[in-house]
């Protein structure tokens, strides 16, 4: 027989149920526990009753509630008491309950199709896709299926549903695991604009959608964050960050390895479109550039010039209306002599028909560019007219010698000429304006600054080398290139690959830390020295402890630097295409003269092995101003050299 105290509790019991146990006031309770400031009776009414506000007396369930002490009312308005809050948490605990065996929430799959809510499925995409221990997954689970009861909701995408899961994952302070289940792809507004766009045809629309997801991808999911927040702070730059762990950077090949493949009588008409269709397969698997050199063999297999002409015009046809690799580009290397004249034959009809037929015409980007040795017998040969408009129109890279070789990426190949060739793994970029602004203008701490970024760089390359082990390591068809190509297997060209490293920003920054311009005072043109002669050291200290092949490159683009590090990010801004941005070592608008530019730009390049391009500023269209600057050129050391 129970006590007086049990009697009593039951009947305090008793009367609370009563008082919660019609709709209207677990409705009352649960609007007054969601508000943050107490309600208006008029509030309650027009949000409970609505349109009609008379057919309920809503005074007198708010009186009983009052009485049993679950809400109180002031001049503000109604508000809950803790005890009603505690009170209304047991009733949410019962709903939960009794909705496991009569509620049925309804998620529509990313498979488009429909399915019950199972509290089974949330455990295991956590575990799976967040890579979550089962213990966590399984309190989260429970945790999304009671916030789930306390809603209206009966129908949820599978999208919203994750949506909802990741909050909740915040509120509970897992970030880590909210950052590896966020969902790839543009926002439904970029994808309506893009669609809509009447100038995006639809294989352009797949493209940018496409390429939108990789990046979020690399972004989020297989670079760790340290890194990926480097590239999105503008300290770190990435070239072609959707293809970034998909494709290496570029190649050098030499010629003869791919000639050697066919076999083929030269006399077949088809060899042009053998040749073109060979190169664009393997440029599929590149993202910036393939450099075919010794490309001057191919007229060896010629047996007059009548087969050459028709060799060119079939295999530019092919390349400017067939190519399909649009993101990477073909440079032909060519070593000009007078002693080759069938070479020289094959050189001056290539650029005489590449400018006259098809340079002008919108598909120009398709075409292969040029890599030229130059020497003061080249405009005799070729003749002043068609030579000037080669400088002043196409603006191929000159070399001054003839084994110098240096991609449109501003890549050097460090090796014999006669070697199968090598793969350019990557081109890495350090912002060292940003360095100088962090650094505020202590040197000290600048170069400090500047050995973690270096650093990083090398651990972006370690990602990098595990990207393309996993994605080109089971690839039968790049198992096959390499073996044909290169000689080596999937193990060996990523040791063997050229790593390069680079910078931006290198003026930008010594004029910020040094007050002057580097080509001003002795002081800032040591400090910039001082930076490459860095940054040249640790790279060596790399490749000898670990036997590697970092090398220190010239920028290939000249990006426009942010004044302040929470502007927009920076690839936005930018068109890695545009020549325009192709800017040197040295400011445009300095006030050096040509020999003092070279002999600058000489000292620099003494700390950049990776490779340096020299940028001669074309003034004017004059022809004999320019021949003048360009015999200059050819008397001084420099190997490489290009009209902007």
């Amino acid at each position: 027989m129970g006590t007086d105290s049990d009697k009593n509790i039951s009947l305090i019991l008793e009367k609370q149920l009563r008082t919660i146990g019609q709709k209207i006031r677990l409705d009352l309770l649960k609007s007054l526990r969601l508000s943050k400031t107490p309600l208006s009776f008029s509030d309650l009414q027009k949000s409970l009753l609505g349109s009609n506000p008379n057919s309920v007396n809503l005074s007198f369930h708010l009186n009983t509630l009052k009485e049993a002490k679950l809400i109180r009312c002031t001049d503000e308005g109604y508000y809950i008491t803790e005890v009603g809050k505690e009170i209304f948490k047991k009733i949410i605990d019962i709903e939960h309950i009794l909705n496991k065996t009569n509620k049925s929430l309804v998620i529509r799959t990313s498979k488009y199709s429909t399915e019950p809510f199972d509290i089974k499925n949330v455990r295991e995409y956590l575990i799976r896709e967040a890579d979550m221990n089962a213990f966590i997954a399984e309190e989260i689970a429970k945790l999304v299926e009671k916030k789930l009861s306390e809603t209206n909701i009966e129908y949820l995408t599978a999208p919203l549903m994750r949506e909802y899961i990741n909050v909740i994952l915040l509120e509970e302070g897992l970030e880590e695991y909210r950052h590896k289940l966020t969902r790839l792809g543009i926002p439904p507004y970029d994808a309506e604009q893009l669609f809509l766009n009447e100038r995006i045809e639809p294989e352009e629309f797949i493209k940018k959608v496409g390429s939108e997801a990789s990046e979020q991808f690399l972004l989020l999911n297989l670079l760790p964050k340290e890194l990926a927040d480097l590239y999105l702070s503008n300290k770190i730059m990435l070239l072609n960050l959707d293809m970034w762990a998909l494709r290496p950077l570029s190649l050098f090949i030499n010629s003869e390895r791919i000639l050697n493949l066919y076999g083929v009588d030269i006399e077949d008409q088809k060899f042009a479109l053998h040749f073109s269709n060979y190169l664009q397969k393997i440029m599929r698997f590149f993202s910036n550039n393939i450099l075919l050199y010794k490309f001057d063999l191919v007229s060896d297999y010629f047996n007059d010039e009548k087969e050459i002409t028709h060799f060119i015009d079939s295999f530019l046809f092919l390349m400017a209306h067939f190519n399909h690799s649009k993101n990477c580009k073909l440079t032909l290397s060519f070593k000009y002599t007078k002693k080759e004249s069938d070479n020289n034959f094959f050189l001056d009809y290539l650029l005489g028909n590449y400018l006259s037929k098809y340079y002008e015409e919108s598909n120009q980007h398709n075409l292969p560019q040029l890599l030229l040795n130059y020497n003061p017998q080249l405009l005799e040969d070729i003749g002043e007219e068609l030579f000037s408009k080669v400088c002043t129109s196409y603006n191929p890279i000159f070399c001054n010698e003839s084994n110098h070789l240096i991609n449109h990426d501003i890549v050097n190949f460090n090796e014999d000429i006669n070697t199968p060739g090598n793969i350019v793994l990557d081109k890495i970029l350090i912002n060292l304006y940003s360095i100088a602004r962090n650094s505020n203008r202590n040197d000290t701490q600048f170069f400090n600054i500047l050995t973690q970024r270096l650093n990083s760089v090398f651990s972006f390359f370690n990602q990098k080398s595990i990207c393309m082990e996993k994605k080109l390591g089971n690839s039968p068809k790049w198992t096959t290139y390499l073996y044909n190509l290169l000689g080596c297997d999937q193990e060996a060209w990523i040791q063997r690959s050229i790593k390069s490293i680079s910078f931006y920003g290198l003026n930008e920054a010594v004029k910020y830390h040094c007050g002057i311009g580097l080509e001003r005072l002795d002081t800032s043109r040591n400090f910039a020295i001082k930076t490459l002669k860095l940054m040249e050291n640790l790279i060596d200290e790399k490749n000898d402890l670990e036997n590697e092949n970092f090398y220190l490159s010239q920028p290939h683009f000249s990006p426009s630097l942010p004044l302040k590090e929470e502007d927009s990010k920076l690839t936005k801004m930018l068109d890695f295409k545009i020549e325009k941005k192709l800017l040197g070592l040295i400011q445009k608008d300095t006030q050096l003269s040509l020999e003092e530019k070279i002999n600058l730009h000489n000292i620099f390049s003494e700390h950049l092995k990776g490779g340096s391009l020299f940028m001669l500023n074309k003034h004017s269209l004059d022809f004999p101003e320019i021949w003048k600057k360009l015999k200059l050129l050819s008397s001084s050391k420099i190997p490489a050299f290009k009209l902007i």
